[in-house]
């Protein structure tokens, strides 16, 4: 025999002894058990309204049987792909008795020819939920100490889409809040025109379950930065009578209470730190001559000022705003004119 027909010889039976390994393979029949996931999803076209569903995703152990190769490449599919199993848009709640015969009907299981033998757990209770869309304002929402101008929020309205069952739950008209986070502010510079990301919740004390999403998740919120306020309590706060210097010798005017106690005040961080260093702080009260002639018994705080021995004198706010200034307790006499001796 020449070489070449010893070559050919070969090959041949190389190729028969292949095809005779390949076929008892095909024809030879094995069983396993290996781990996946089965994915639950609403069906698609069953309804036009969104659903959620939970679990959304379970592991299992799948038992099959079938040829070797066949059982190698589920294996293989089955890291990296879950089971995805359909329910009806339904609200509501239900058991899937026989997920072993659900799994073994899907189509991505019939092209591997395998049998699936068991599914553990066969059995599994899904709730389904209905999401009702609502459409909400948005509000942008600052730290309370943050000083702004021309404040706007982009986009100005979301979509809340709540749970059926949190509608009871949901503010009429719906609002939500642009968080801006205090980090966010630390960084930028006064007087400048800024733009930050905030994150949107439901506004107010109103809660949600977790199937609950706001869409967008945030906002742009722009705005002119005017600058932080700090808050302080001042212990004292000494009171001090104004008015118009032709008055001042024709009434005597007493304070009652020439100190105020425990005064919670706010201003710019700067001004809060001379306060805090010993600058004092004056409750001013404005006496018009109507005022004065009337002899009116007591008249709001008009303003506070931090005031040292130099310089202007510095902006100071109550806490709670204009409203919340006291009033001050007043006795006012008119002073009698000298009579001239001859």
């Amino acid at each position: 025999m020449t070489l070449r027909s010893r070559i050919t010889t070969i090959v041949v039976v190389s190729v028969i002894t292949l095809l005779i390994w390949l076929v008892a393979e095909g024809r030879t029949r094995d069983s396993e058990t290996f781990p996946g996931r089965v994915q639950f999803v609403v069906a698609a076209g069953d309804s036009t309204a969104d659903f959620t569903v939970s679990p959304a995703q379970i592991p299992v152990q799948v038992s099959v049987s079938g040829p070797a190769s066949a059982i190698r490449e589920a294996r293989t599919r089955l890291r990296s792909e879950s089971l995805r199993i359909e329910v009806t848009a339904e609200h509501g709640r239900r058991e899937l008795n026989n997920l072993t015969d659900l799994v073994a009907k899907l189509p991505s299981i019939r092209a591997l020819g395998v049998e699936i033998v068991s599914i553990d757990p066969t059995d599994v209770v899904l709730d389904v939920e209905e999401r009702v869309p609502r459409q909400a304002t948005i509000r942008p929402l600052l730290p309370a100490e943050t000083r702004v101008e021309d404040l706007t929020v982009d986009p100005l309205h979301a979509t809340i889409y709540v749970l059926r069952p949190d509608l009871r739950n949901l503010p009429d008209p719906p609002l939500v809040e642009a968080i801006v986070d205090p980090d966010d502010l630390s960084a930028l510079e006064p007087g400048g025109e800024h733009t930050v990301n905030a994150t949107l919740r439901l506004a107010g004390d109103a809660s949600l379950s977790s199937g609950a999403t706001i869409d967008p998740p945030s906002a742009a919120v722009r705005f002119r930065l005017l600058g932080s306020l700090r808050q302080t309590t001042v212990d004292t706060v000494r009171v001090m009578v104004v008015t118009a210097p032709e008055d001042l010798g024709a009434f005597k005017v007493s304070v009652e209470d020439k100190l105020l106690d425990n005064v919670e005040i706010e201003a710019d961080p700067e001004t809060i730190d001379l306060i805090e260093s010993g600058m004092n702080v004056f409750a001013v009260v404005y006496l018009k001559r109507d005022d004065l002639e009337k002899r009116i018994a007591s008249k709001q705080v008009a303003f506070l000022i931090a005031l040292d021995i130099d310089g202007p004198g510095r902006w100071v706010q109550i806490v709670g705003g204009q409203s919340q200034l006291p009033p001050v307790n007043l006795t006012i006499e008119t002073v009698p004119t000298a009579t001239s001796q001859p």
